[in-house]
């Protein structure tokens, strides 16, 4: 009888057994095989949806590219509107079949998208079926020179670049025209991918220096004097005089450690250690490392909360393609930038004292060698002039600081040499034909970047906008006009900036000077750059 329930009670425990294992073995339960199921196909469903919301915003972009390059190209070649239109179907079917059978290239595709211009372009181009497309509609040798037409844009845009980072170079150093040509050279040689000349409108002639330098280092050494490379090495490496240690009171304290690392990128930044583009990402890699701790000041402050949800929107812009990545870190700088002041009261003045000693420390030593640097172009002086020269300097430096203001780069803008006690200072020691001599130097550098300007300003419009060949001519004629109406640029020893250049050109364009596509990718621009005028303005009067 024992024996009898113990071999029942066995069966009883594998028949239980049985089903458990059989309940959760999806290939023996029906309704865990049927939850896979409608999960996977949930899945692949919102996969099919994203992938069909990517495409439909490709072909859109598409569309409003093709509508331009069509004709562009029909104007170029005097093409019929039938051929043109055939031009464009058979480019927009290639991409389309493309996108269908090759899904991995949907986010290549949705990259150059987001350009929408220039940068699309050469995707298509890049393309064997979308090339094979092209040509189809034009004959061998049209189509040999529209290749060599997007060629000489882009060879024009990266000389205009080049030619912009030695101009800034030139405001700080005080190069000769050999220097310039050198510096030129050595940018066109050594550089491969070259970099946006919209990044490069408003880049400052710190941030171009730190730009060569990371680029090109040791590279461009050799073409400097010894003088030219102090201020060089001032403005790449930090000054160890005056500069400060920031101690917390408490190194535990989250904020306080925050605080003390921000001090100390901004010091970098003012001595030219990094771009301001480097400290903006080291702030953020280190402000998403402080938000990882427990009990974060900084996440609970009020501020820092608007600015992470306003940072969620805007990457989700980005991701659905509203806005692009250039313009997103535009804003991001521009939450941050207003997060900074509001955050400014909050700081230990004692701090921001020692902080600003150190960095006017700096500028002081910056100035001192700029002077110096730009003196010795004068040649060969007596012991008289160099004295006086040496001891006007001291007051121009010192003049000029008080100038400055803690908004305002010292190095970006305004030319020490300029100055109009040191500039009449040469003219008194300098002999009559040594003066004229200089004032030649002089007019040689003003103008270089009055053409600089000039070239830049239309080399980005004409990536930007894919300009004909005759709308390009066009914008150089405006902006040699616009120069020339700016009063007395070379007695007043400015130029108008790439940025100013840009705006007082958009005042010269009438309607029919742009196709509404070019417009519609215009008109955001002028905006931008307007506000970043504006802002800069209410930022220097503070």
């Amino acid at each position: 009888m024992r024996k009898g329930n113990l071999l029942w009670l066995c069966i009883a425990t594998t028949l239980i057994l049985t089903n458990v294992v059989m309940s959760q073995d999806p290939d023996r339960n029906p309704d865990e095989r049927q939850r896979k199921a409608e999960l996977r196909e949930r899945r692949e469903r919102r996969g099919r949806a994203g992938q069909e919301r990517l495409k439909t915003f490709i072909m859109e972009r598409l569309d409003s590219l093709l509508q331009q390059v069509g004709e562009s190209i029909g104007q170029r070649y005097e093409l019929e509107e039938t051929t043109v239109n055939q031009l464009r179907r058979a480019v927009r079917e290639s991409v389309e079949n493309q996108l269908n059978q090759e899904r991995d290239m949907m986010r290549s595709f949705v990259g150059a998208a987001r350009d929408g211009g220039m940068q699309m372009l050469e995707m298509l181009l890049s393309q064997p079926n979308c090339r094979a497309a092209l040509a189809k509609h034009l004959n061998g040798k049209q189509f040999q020179d529209y290749l060599d037409f997007l060629k000489a844009r882009g060879q024009r845009e990266q000389r205009a670049v080049n030619r912009q980072l030695t101009a800034l170079i030139d405001q700080q150093l005080s190069l000769t025209s050999n220097q310039r040509e050198k510096v030129e050279q050595m940018l066109v040689t050594e550089t491969s991918d070259g970099w946006p000349s919209m990044d490069t409108l408003t880049m400052t002639s710190k941030e171009a220096i730190n730009l060569v330098h990371q680029n090109h280092t040791g590279q461009i050494d050799g073409i400097f004097s010894q003088k030219q490379s102090k201020i060089w090495q001032r403005l790449v490496t930090p000054s160890k005089d005056g500069e400060t240690e920031w101690r917390a009171k408490d190194e535990n304290d989250l904020k306080a450690r925050f605080h003390k690392a921000e001090v100390e990128i901004a010091e970098a930044v003012k001595a030219g250690r990094i771009t301001k583009k480097q400290a903006d990402e080291r702030l953020e890699a280190l402000r998403r490392r402080l938000g990882a701790e427990e009990d974060d000041d900084l996440d609970e402050d009020e501020h820092r909360i608007q600015f992470r949800k306003a940072e969620a929107e805007i990457t989700e812009a980005v991701k659905a393609g509203r806005i692009t990545k250039k313009q997103a870190d535009e804003r991001l700088e521009a939450l941050r930038r207003r997060l900074r002041a509001e955050e400014r009261n909050q700081r230990d003045p004692t701090i921001m004292k020692e902080n600003e000693n150190a960095s006017q420390n700096t500028a002081k030593l910056i100035a001192e060698a700029q002077l110096a640097a730009h003196t010795e172009q004068l040649g060969p002086l007596d012991e008289r002039a160099s004295r006086r020269l040496a001891l006007v300097s001291k007051g121009v430096v010192e003049q000029f600081l008080e100038t400055q203001d803690e908004w305002k780069d010292p190095t970006s803008s305004d030319d020490i040499t300029n100055h109009p006690l040191y500039q009449q200072t040469i003219e008194d020691v300098l002999s009559e034909d040594t003066f004229d001599q200089y004032k030649a130097y002089q007019e040689e550098r003003l103008a270089f970047r009055q053409k600089v300007s000039r070239d830049l300003v239309v080399a980005s419009l004409d990536r930007h906008l894919l300009l004909g060949e005759n709308q390009r001519k066009h914008l150089e004629v405006i902006t040699g006009m616009v120069n020339m109406w700016q009063p007395a640029p070379i007695a007043s020893g400015k130029t108008l900036t790439p940025v100013h250049t840009l705006i007082q050109l958009s005042e010269q364009l009438n309607s029919e000077a742009l196709s509404p596509w070019q417009w519609e990718r215009f008109s955001p621009i002028i905006e931008e750059f307007q506000e970043w005028t504006s802002n800069n303005d209410v930022n220097r009067r503070r």
